[in-house]
């Protein structure tokens, strides 16, 4: 969280208040990993509620809302000082798109949250496990390389989009991540509908 912070402060004393929300997220992924540190303190301690149950809708809240929203809303801001109109428009229609996907994917965890049901797997990961919303849509992005890629698609390509080198090679960095594998989970989530 600290780098976000710095990256923020040095975006603006720089002059590039455009980079500001992209320089903010490596702050926001760490409020996201700190909240799923309070889904394994609540399952660890024999599923305290309601912490659990809350601190699973916030990482949910991240996982399936707030990166679809905020990276192409960054890329777009972005985009306001270094590329043409025609890619600039065309960037902000994929941020209000993926704005109304992440909305849409989050609202039906939110107003069901014992729907949600987090455990550790075999494994050791933590799984959210969501079959209990019976959403078509929830399982065909968590299961389908299908609706895995649509679901990339909105965070990496906006990225990979913008000429500014530096943001660019951090959407391919993102393509080989390795959770950015279909079958694998948003950027810091084990997240899953069984």
């Amino acid at each position: 969280m600290p780098l976000g912070l710095y990256s923020a402060h040095i975006t603006k004393q720089t002059g590039q208040r455009d980079y500001l929300p992209l320089a903010l997220t490596p702050f926001f992924f760490g409020v996201q990993q700190f909240v799923e540190g309070l889904v394994w303190t609540g399952i660890d301690k024999g599923k305290i509620e309601p912490l659990t149950s809350l601190a699973s809708l916030g990482f949910l809240f991240f996982a399936y809302c707030f990166w679809m929203i905020w990276i192409p809303w960054s890329a777009w801001s972005i985009a306001r000082s270094t590329e043409s109109k025609g890619l600039q428009h065309r960037l902000k229609w994929v941020a209000v798109v993926a704005t109304v996907l992440g909305i849409a994917f989050y609202l039906p965890v939110l107003l069901d949250p014992p729907a949600v049901q987090p455990a550790v797997h075999s494994t050791g990961r933590l799984l959210y496990d969501i079959s209990n919303l019976h959403s078509g849509w929830h399982n065909f992005v968590n299961t389908e390389p299908v609706g895995e890629l649509v679901y990339w698609g909105f965070i990496v390509l906006p990225l990979v989009a913008l000429r500014d080198k530096a943001v660019s090679r951090r959407g391919h960095a993102d393509i080989s991540a390795p959770g950015a594998r279909a079958g694998d989970a948003p950027p810091g989530s084990h997240w899953q509908s069984r």
